[in-house]
């Protein structure tokens, strides 16, 4: 089950961009549901998917519209920083 945000909405995005984004917000979700990551568990869920957004519109709003660019930035970046918590 895809678990897309609503990229578009973002004003300074062109559709190619928003759907890039929205490819690699669903797909990063993708990859920790499926490896059984404790981040995509029901008590960190949406905090991770906030995180993930946030990355990616981070990326997008520098440049990088690229979904696979976009979907490892935002995963490194989630991963990296819920390491130094732990």
């Amino acid at each position: 089950m895809a678990a897309t945000l609503a990229f578009d909405k973002y004003e300074p995005f062109s559709p190619e961009a928003a759907k890039a984004m929205e490819i690699a917000f669903d797909s990063a979700w993708d990859v920790l549901v499926t490896s059984g990551s404790e981040l995509a568990a029901t008590s960190f869920s949406q905090q991770t998917r906030d995180d993930l957004a946030m990355r990616i519109i981070d990326a997008a709003k520098a440049g990088e519209h690229n979904a696979d660019v976009l979907r490892e930035i935002a995963l490194r970046s989630v991963l990296k920083t819920n390491l130094k918590r732990a």
